[in-house]
């Protein structure tokens, strides 16, 4: 089962590039079920392929059937993997990034805060790349509740370890 469970993400990921999302859907959903079956659902192979289906789903469209995938690869990894993993912070980070486009801003903004915090934490004093990308998506909910200042004030520490980074 785990055999086919890998050929059916490896199939899902190609069907997904060619924008084939209901054929990548069935593959990815394949996935989860052998792989909750075999594993669990809290295994590292079950979330990766919950996450893969529910970025299909919301790549398609198909919100209402994303935000119960996400939701569960979500609670999965935070209940499964240590909270600087970094599959669960990915999975935090897109989830977040899902409320966020929903309108669910309380929701993506404490995804997102959760996640910058380790970034930081792994970063060692927000000093990488990735680091500024959650910072930019925890800035954009500020803009979306109309949190003005402190959108601003991410922003720009945001652009200043940008400069730093990039040496100008």
């Amino acid at each position: 089962p785990l055999v086919e469970a890998a050929i059916r993400i490896t199939l899902a990921d190609t069907y997904r590039s060619l924008s084939e999302y209901t054929i990548a859907a069935r593959h990815a959903k394949r996935a989860v079920d052998l792989r909750e079956t075999a594993l669990g659902g809290s295994a590292r192979q079950t979330i990766v392929a919950m996450h893969k289906l529910a970025g299909i789903y919301r790549d398609n469209g198909q919100i209402a059937e994303a935000a119960p995938v996400y939701d569960e690869a979500c609670r999965s990894a935070r209940a499964a993997l240590a909270p600087d993993d970094a599959l669960s912070l990915t999975v935090m980070n897109n989830f977040g990034l899902f409320c966020h486009a929903q309108g669910r801003f309380r929701e993506a903004e404490e995804l997102l805060e959760d996640v910058l915090r380790q970034k930081v934490r792994l970063d060692r004093g927000d000093t990488k790349l990735r680091t500024l990308a959650t910072m930019n998506n925890l800035a954009m909910v500020y803009v979306a509740m109309s949190r003005f200042k402190e959108a601003e004030e991410l922003h720009s520490k945001e652009l200043e370890l940008s400069k730093q980074i990039n040496g100008k």
